[in-house]
């Protein structure tokens, strides 16, 4: 499988405690190309936080959720949360953008730790204030929109504001363009498991790009018009 490799740090004891929850055995790996099982128990018996390749760490997490669920288990760890370790660059860049004029008003709480509370869902007071903060940017960065929740202009307002234009990842510390997106969990175990064809509809080839990253073998269909249903449906 081709990938690109993205390297993050994790809680050896949350990475076997998430197994033990699951009721999942390292042997239950055996046969399988993707876990090498004694690499797995040496990750899981480090004593501090250790680098792991970003895309392992996120199949083992959703073979123990998908587990866990199978069991009757809903309630689960969080990947980033509760396994992943910040990395300092990443805690260091969240601290830069915070203390920028960029954001000067942008409300910003902090974790019981001290970290910045880095996303506010839009249902929360917090939330709705870092709306509010995002349209006053709007208005003052000119870009013409009815609102900044209008489709696509919350991000153009985001890209326009941003000092740098490039962004560091919390967890692996790769600085990437903020236009850069990585692959959601679910969708790196979908390949792992053989999928072969991926539909995505809706303008734009955001997902076409993040699947080709991990396997350029895909066969990935963008679907933007009734014409496109009708040539997929006949192809």
């Amino acid at each position: 499988m081709r990938k690109e490799i993205l390297i993050t740090n994790y809680y050896p004891n949350k990475l076997r405690e998430a197994r033990g929850i699951a009721n999942f055995q390292i042997d239950d790996f055996v046969g399988e190309d993707i876990v090498d099982t004694e690499k797995l128990r040496n990750l899981e018996e480090a004593k501090d936080p250790m680098p792991i390749d970003i895309f392992f760490l996120a199949y083992l997490f959703v073979t123990y959720k998908s587990r866990a669920e199978e069991n009757g288990i809903n309630s689960f760890f969080s990947l980033t949360t509760d396994i992943m370790y910040p990395h300092p660059k990443g805690l260091e860049y969240q601290e830069f953008i915070v203390a920028h004029d960029n954001y000067r008003g942008i409300p910003i709480n902090r974790k019981a730790n001290g970290q910045i509370k880095w996303v506010a869902t839009i249902k929360t007071e917090e939330g709705q204030q870092r709306i509010d903060f995002w349209e006053k940017k709007r208005s003052e960065l000119g870009i013409d929109a009815n609102h900044v929740l209008d489709s696509g202009i919350r991000q153009k307002v985001a890209f326009a504001n941003h000092p740098t234009k490039k962004h560091v990842c919390l967890f692996s510390g790769s600085e990437l363009y903020i236009d850069y997106r990585c692959p959601s969990p679910n969708r790196i175990n979908m390949i792992n498991k053989g999928v072969e064809h991926f539909i995505e509809i809706g303008p734009g080839k955001v997902l076409s790009g993040l699947i080709r990253r991990i396997n350029k073998e895909v066969n990935i269909f963008n679907i933007n018009s009734i014409d496109d249903i009708t040539n997929y449906i006949n192809k």
